[in-house]
């Protein structure tokens, strides 16, 4: 009877280990993406008045979430660990709760951009785990205090993951998962994605194995080809519902009113994006004029293009300068100030404006 109780002990406490660890590193590889998903939260709470504090709240989240599920994992201070525990997934069990009810949202942020949950599924599984911690903290209640050197280790824990949420906040996300990340031929995914919106289906190719059974894949994949278990049957155009589009707000307008999106697209050569999402971080860059100047400098083979989400007063001569929204220009680039390198409409690289030391 002890083993077995000290098995489930062991099994619960590695699974809300690894749930943590998982949650806290969705959060902290792009502590800005997180700050939004708290601001969301404040704003359907209706606590405006301290949204200038997400930031903070994130990178506080990211590092206690990620310090929490490694304290678990190595059994450091175990009876405040299970504690903290159960006392986080009773607060987000409450808060997707209201999300469910009062406070609708269509993503609660748990897993950053990482994995996407609906209210419902957030908080089915918080429903399922808050009653584990319940029981693991019970467990833990008679266990003997800790020492010293497990707070020393708990405190070198937090801080060091408090340090990878700053950096994250400071600089680009260390792993980028939205739409926009190097590499992208952004030119070809949002011309198909055009397409496809204006044909309303899409084309999947159709295989069968030995046994009959259907195997469907996109009409781009290769790897369906090379699997000698398949026979390749044809193709059929399938209706798109409740499809997620990626680049559906992709819009850049210019002074006149007009999405030059496709203008800037299909450039030819190497240019460089200048996203401005804060007047107050441009100010401290030296100004518009300053910056551009720099890149100019520094990039004399790229055309410079800036796309602001804030007004800007004073636009210098020749500037190009487009219009983007706020949540698009956050989806492109997570800084207040930023460049996309773009060749010939693909993404080759990203900056935050202090990594490129201007």
């Amino acid at each position: 009877m002890l083993a077995l109780k000290r098995n489930v002990e062991i099994a619960l406490r590695l699974l809300l280990a690894l749930l943590f660890i998982f949650s806290g590193c969705a959060k902290s590889i792009d502590c800005v993406g997180t700050s939004l998903y708290v601001a969301s939260h404040l704003d359907a709470l209706s606590l405006h008045a301290i949204t200038y504090l997400s930031k903070p709240i994130a990178a506080l989240l990211g590092a206690a979430e990620l310090g929490l599920g490694l304290m678990l994992l190595l059994n450091i201070m175990p009876r405040l660990t299970r504690f903290a525990a159960m006392s986080i997934l009773g607060a987000f069990t409450l808060v997707t709760l209201l999300n469910l009810t009062i406070f609708p949202l269509e993503d609660c942020g748990c897993f950053g951009d990482v994995v996407t949950l609906s209210a419902e599924a957030t908080f089915i599984k918080n429903i399922v785990l808050f009653p584990l911690s319940v029981i693991l903290w019970l467990v833990s209640r008679k266990m003997p205090s800790c020492g010293m050197r497990d707070v020393l280790w708990a405190m070198v824990i937090f801080i060091s993951m408090l340090g990878v949420n700053i950096y994250t906040l400071r600089h680009l996300p260390i792993i980028d998962l939205l739409p926009y990340s190097a590499g992208t031929n952004l030119r070809a995914e949002i011309n198909a994605e055009r397409e496809a919106r204006k044909n309303g289906c899409r084309t999947e190719l159709v295989f069968h194995d030995k046994d009959g059974a259907e195997y469907r894949f996109d009409s781009t994949c290769t790897e369906c080809w090379m699997d000698e278990n398949l026979e390749y049957s044809g193709v059929e155009s399938v209706a798109m519902e409740d499809v997620e589009w990626r680049y559906d707000d992709f819009a850049l307008i210019d002074a006149n009113g007009i999405d030059c999106s496709d203008e800037l697209l299909s450039r030819v050569g190497a240019s460089v994006w200048l996203c401005v999402a804060s007047i107050e971080a441009l100010d401290k860059s030296g100004g518009l004029e300053r910056v551009i100047a720099q890149l100019k400098q520094r990039f004399a083979e790229s055309d410079v293009v800036v796309l602001s989400a804030v007004y800007i007063a004073d636009i210098p001569e020749q500037a190009e300068v487009y219009g983007v929204d706020i949540s698009l220009l956050r989806t492109m680039i997570r800084a207040d100030i930023g460049t996309i390198h773009m060749r010939n409409g693909v993404v080759e690289e990203k900056h935050h404006i202090r990594d490129l030391g201007l």
